[in-house]
């Protein structure tokens, strides 16, 4: 009997939670609406549930996207983790990074020396800069991580004057991180840009870990962006007529003075795009125009002695 009597009671709780996890889902139920104390009384027509919208049960895993208990979080982790060192500088033995406006220290693991020297190859960092404002939390997590990977830790400020940034050539990686250029935007993003741009040394680079929504600030999808570049070449040539989508495609990028080089795609959701920099070629002088100069000067004196001489 008593076994009877719990198993009935189990079942009623089980109803009871299912009833409402059903009410919590309806965002306009009466009971949300006498818990905000509204005077008027809510019509059943303004009451819509899930079930309206085509599915009675959430999805379980819909509030842990993007958090360690998204297993799509963990594929992005391992994508990094593989990927992003392979792009470093091949002819230089110590890096320097810069990462603009991060919103944590995780990419600094991804970049930073194997713990055990023997697997370490390639180049090494030695320095990790931030660019941007930080608070100071984390401020002491970046010093923090930087002295577990014997790494320095650095933080530039950002450049108000866009028209005179500081060319200090001392960056080999420049590196975005998923999400940063959805939540600067295109304008904030186009500056970061050009700051990173204008601190990277001739063989430097920046890297560009996008996911959907950032590729739409960009300019649309990676390899996309790609196409509209040999576009723009071809257009300035004369051999293509001018496209506005493509113009649109590659104003991020052209404003930043950054040219789209690579791109890699994963299943997780996110692409690399390494950018290296775009400089103008050096207007070498000719030695001819000096012998010309110097030839002509010697004809003027012999002209002038030439005068001389006929006047006595």
């Amino acid at each position: 009997m008593a076994v009877h009597h719990f198993r009935t009671r189990w079942r009623w709780q089980v109803v009871i939670f299912g009833v409402a996890l059903l009410l919590l889902r309806c965002p306009e139920n009466p009971f949300f609406a006498l818990a905000r104390g509204l005077s008027r009384p809510v019509s059943r027509s303004r009451v819509r549930c899930a079930a309206e919208e085509g599915s009675w049960f959430p999805n379980p895993f819909a509030n842990f996207q993007g958090s360690m208990a998204d297993p799509g979080y963990w594929k992005q982790q391992y994508f990094l983790a593989g990927n992003l060192k392979q792009f470093l500088p091949p002819s230089r033995d110590e890096i320097t990074a810069m990462q603009l406006a991060p919103n944590d220290c995780k990419y600094l693991g991804y970049l930073a020396p194997d713990k055990m020297p023997e697997k370490e190859t390639g180049a090494r960092l030695m320095q990790y800069l931030v660019l941007g404002p930080v608070s100071g939390i984390q401020k002491y997590e970046f010093e923090k991580q930087c002295k577990v990977y014997s790494v320095a830790a650095g933080f530039r400020e950002w450049q108000r004057d866009m028209l005179n940034l500081d060319p200090r050539k001392d960056v080999h990686v420049g590196l975005i991180s998923a999400g940063t250029a959805a939540r600067l935007g295109g304008r904030i993003l186009s500056e970061g840009l050009a700051q990173l741009a204008a601190a990277l040394t001739r063989d430097g680079r920046v890297l560009l870990v996008c996911n959907e929504e950032d590729e739409k600030v960009i300019g649309g999808n990676l390899e996309d962006v790609m196409e509209a570049q040999n576009w723009k070449e071809m257009e300035e040539s004369g051999d293509l007529p001018p496209d506005p989508e493509k113009d649109a495609a590659v104003e991020v990028l052209q404003k930043s003075k950054l040219r789209l080089v690579r791109v890699q795609r994963d299943e997780c959701g996110l692409a690399i795009g390494v950018c290296a920099g775009l400089y103008k070629p050096k207007m070498v002088k000719k030695p001819v125009a000096k012998a010309t100069k110097a030839a002509g000067a010697r004809r003027s004196r012999r002209s002038q002695n030439r005068g001389r001489a006929a006047g006595r």
